[in-house]
């Protein structure tokens, strides 16, 4: 189901999503699902394009989704979500930014972040955009304005928001240039995403955490993260 899939990106199990997804596109294409469409070609899913470096591909299969299934109410929001990763993923800071601020008074009128997940989604996006956008000029405003979405989406009190907020606060620090605070902030995160069983998101916070501390502990945590990562194909 759509719901495994992405149970299993969250676990960090990106070659057994890589081989599935395939199978369930075409079967949503066959039954004629449009909304199982968009959801497998959008949203957080859309990721397993850019896991193989694959930029246009991730492009393609959002502008599929929107003609097959609109851009209204769940589909905005997930076709929202997937553009500006891309986005952020090919170094495209400003065209995030401007996207979000523009849609995002349409997500607030859907009340989708009324629902928790929805929410911590959206938080963290916007948390991550402003920390991409300081890089463009008026760097402390953006900065404090990604600790604004970070400090919402801590507020959630979920365990899964909570790690992602520590490794936001860790890049935030990092961009402050406190790399005593953005070590402390990694390391959390590491354990926190641990505990939730989030693999992938461990391992990127672990190798966050190595290249700052340096040493033979940072450079034992860079190698366990890439060694896990090389697994995953």
């Amino acid at each position: 189901t759509l719901y495994s899939l992405r149970s299993l990106l969250e676990l960090g199990q990106l070659g057994a999503v890589r081989s599935e997804l395939p199978e369930r596109l075409a079967d949503a294409e066959a039954r004629g699902d449009r909304f199982a469409q968009n959801s497998l070609r959008t949203g957080e899913l859309n990721l397993v394009w850019l896991a193989r470096d694959d930029v246009e591909g991730a492009r393609r299969e959002v502008a599929a989704a929107e003609r097959d299934a609109g851009t209204e109410g769940l589909p905005l929001l997930q076709t929202l979500v997937a553009q500006t990763r891309i986005d952020l993923y090919a170094g495209e800071p400003a065209r995030a930014q401007r996207r979000v601020v523009e849609q995002w008074p349409a997500i607030e009128r859907s009340q989708l972040l009324r629902i928790q997940h929805q929410r911590v989604t959206l938080l963290g996006l916007r948390a991550r955009v402003a920390l991409a956008g300081a890089r463009l000029g008026q760097a402390r405003a953006m900065l404090d304005e990604a600790a604004g979405f970070t400090n919402e989406l801590a507020r959630t009190g979920v365990a899964w928001a909570l790690a992602d907020a520590a490794l936001l606060r860790g890049c935030i620090g990092q961009a402050l240039g406190d790399s005593q605070r953005a070590a402390v902030s990694f390391d959390q995160a590491a354990r926190d995403y641990g505990s939730c069983d989030m693999t992938l998101h461990a391992a990127i916070a672990r190798l966050r955490f190595g290249k700052i501390v340096g040493g033979d502990e940072g450079r034992a945590a860079v190698g366990r993260s890439r060694e896990w990562m090389a697994g995953q194909g």
